[in-house]
């Protein structure tokens, strides 16, 4: 037998009405969506992998000469090693911007192509939180 609690107000019945619900529609949500949220999630990561491999050749490029024209100048900078070190320092800025761009393209793309898995995830995280928030607020 189990002890059923008793709502006090209006507020902890549709509590109790939103916790039931949520127990009885995850399961069934979960195998539709599970799916999806995969096959989204593996695309997406692999169109990171693959700027992320990118920006850390650059990167090591980059580092390679700041690192030569930083050990030239260690003596007396010379204005012409400044300008370097300035471009240097420009075209990180721009590849850094240029990948975060590029980024921000291939997610936009990817969601615009297929949004539910994104929605479904949003959804499901969405109800985990505020489950897990009245957990806590009911322990009070």
């Amino acid at each position: 037998m189990t002890s059923q609690k008793r709502p006090s107000s209006i507020d902890d019945a549709l509590k109790m009405l939103d916790e039931a619900l949520l127990k009885q529609q995850l399961p069934n949500l979960s195998p539709l969506l599970n799916e999806e949220l995969n096959s989204a999630v593996a695309g997406t990561m692999d169109a990171v992998a693959g700027k992320v491999s990118s920006v850390s050749e650059t990167v090591g490029v980059l580092k390679t000469k700041l690192s030569d024209t930083l050990s030239e100048t260690m003596g007396e900078v010379g204005l012409s090693e400044m300008k370097d070190l300035q471009e240097g320092l420009q075209q990180a800025k721009d590849l850094g911007l240029e990948f975060s761009k590029e980024l921000g393209q291939e997610l936009n793309k990817k969601i615009q192509e297929n949004p539910w898995p994104i929605i479904g995830g949003i959804a499901i995280g969405a109800a985990a939180f505020g489950f897990l928030l009245g957990q806590r607020s009911s322990k009070s």
